[in-house]
């Protein structure tokens, strides 16, 4: 009961990331007629989807979690703390419809693109990242100093890590329904 916002937090963190990351983000396609006509640009037909999902993730997942290191959740009582992640990480749904307006599998798609620039595909990418980095390291930092006794808090912390595998388990399954959407 004492971490049910932490647990809520990672859950909603790894859930909404995985809604999207990677199912639709590598769907995407760069929006350039070049590649489409000559195909002779290799940033685009060879490194686009691998730079801006993959490595744009991965450095921005780490760079997230060094962030929870440094700036520390504001607030001194507890509860802020789990209310200000809380409320980040449901804020994090925004990010299914804002990737589902991308150019996401532009031949086979009924939504309108919306954002048709690469640079804010790359945007929402960092973003989604560093919040994922930051909010799930901010959760396993602050969630089990809840309680002072150790063996409260190792169970904390492996109650935590089993919200963040099943947020990731529903969100894998999730995403099938979602690139339905498009």
């Amino acid at each position: 009961k004492m971490s049910k916002r932490y647990c809520i937090a990672i859950f909603l963190t790894s859930f909404f990331t995985l809604c999207v990351f990677p199912s639709i983000t590598v769907l995407v396609e760069p929006n350039t007629q070049q590649t489409k006509v000559s195909g002779s640009n290799k940033w685009e037909s060879e490194y686009f989807t691998p730079v801006t999902s993959f490595i744009i993730s991965s450095v921005g997942d780490s760079f997230g979690r060094i962030l929870a290191n440094i700036f520390k959740v504001p607030g001194k009582s507890n509860l802020r703390k789990q209310l200000f992640l809380l409320i980040l990480a449901i804020s994090r749904a925004q990010f299914i419809p804002l990737f589902l307006f991308c150019n996401a599998a532009p031949t086979k798609r009924s939504l309108p693109v919306v954002f048709d620039n690469d640079g804010l595909f790359m945007l929402f990418m960092a973003l989604l990242s560093i919040g994922n980095g930051y909010l799930g390291n901010a959760c396993m930092l602050y969630g089990p100093k809840i309680e002072n006794k150790s063996a409260v808090q190792e169970k904390i912390a492996m109650l935590l890590i089993a919200f963040l595998v099943l947020g990731q388990a529903l969100g894998s399954f999730t995403s099938y329904y979602i690139i339905q959407l498009l």
